[in-house]
């Protein structure tokens, strides 16, 4: 069985997830979608943590490490984020009008980047001659064989099979249990390209009146697409949930809100601010409530 996987986001090289990719089998064809330009050296890349890429061959140094066959880098995109209406307030709870105007619209342009990144990955992969294409990132840890589990597993060609949150909790990113997860899933070539496709297409219309879960999200696809899912262990961990770089390098939400003029829709210091938060579209969500 001919696999090919999608490594897709922004160039963060990190050992161990580079060395857990033997579990993806010698045989596995690595394509990669990357959002870069090297003017964002020494800058915040993720929300949240206050972590850095400072190597200047950084994409040179990505694609060798995680061996990447086909690839694709550019510039974060802009997105037009006016398709969204109004908040939905059951899925963060009560933290306040300043916590919603500022965090949906980077939540909103994060998944249209990630979606966006994932499709074009995924494009190269179904150029290859494979049965099979994988969908991962550059921080996940593989602790599981794939070739092994997939020859136990029959694989469905309508089918999208999905790491499962299994108990759920932090190591699964604060997901419920028995949910599937958007960081790591596989199928057959065709199901993946139209599930891929779908994803980013429909991102407009299921989150036009307001956030939803990432878990939710990814089911609507499936159904929109006429796929089924199934939830399975592949052994497929986010890198920062399972070591203690989350907690090492966690920066509060109350920072960002405290750095943000909320009358101009700026950031007044932006020196933990990620370096694409230039790209969000803020001033749209002023006065919604």
């Amino acid at each position: 069985m001919a696999l090919s996987t999608i490594i897709s986001g922004q160039p963060v090289i990190i050992q161990d997830c580079i060395s857990s990719l033997n579990n993806l089998g010698t045989d596995c064809i690595i394509n990669s979608h990357i959002w870069w330009q090297d003017i964002y050296l020494g800058t915040p890349y993720k929300l949240h943590y206050d972590a850095i890429i400072g190597n200047m061959n950084v994409v040179d140094d990505f694609l060798r490490s995680y061996r990447v066959a086909k690839y694709r880098v550019e510039d974060y995109p802009d997105f037009d984020l006016r398709f969204f209406r109004k908040f939905n307030y059951d899925t963060w709870g009560n933290l306040g009008l300043e916590y919603y105007r500022l965090f949906t619209p980077i939540i909103l342009y994060g998944l249209l980047c990630q979606t966006a990144a994932v499709q074009k990955a995924c494009e190269l992969c179904c150029e290859d001659n494979v049965d099979i294409v994988i969908k991962s990132r550059p921080d996940i840890l593989l602790t599981k064989n794939i070739p092994d589990i997939l020859a136990n597993l029959k694989i469905e060609k309508n089918t999208i099979y999905f790491q499962s949150s299994m108990d759920g909790g932090h190591k699964f990113c604060g997901e419920h249990p028995q949910k599937p997860c958007d960081w790591f899933f596989l199928g057959c070539k065709d199901a993946m390209k139209l599930f891929c496709d779908n994803w980013h297409s429909n991102i407009k219309l299921l989150y036009a009146d307001g956030v939803i879960h990432a878990n939710l999200s990814i089911q609507k696809i499936c159904q929109i697409s006429g796929l089924h899912f199934k939830l399975h262990d592949f052994g497929a961990y986010v890198h920062k949930q399972i070591t203690n770089w989350h907690y090492e390098r966690l920066i509060h939400y109350s920072k960002y809100i405290d750095s943000f003029d909320f009358s101009t829709c700026s950031v007044r210091d932006d020196k933990i601010w990620p370096h694409w938060y230039k790209k969000v579209d803020f001033a749209h969500f002023k006065n919604m409530e």
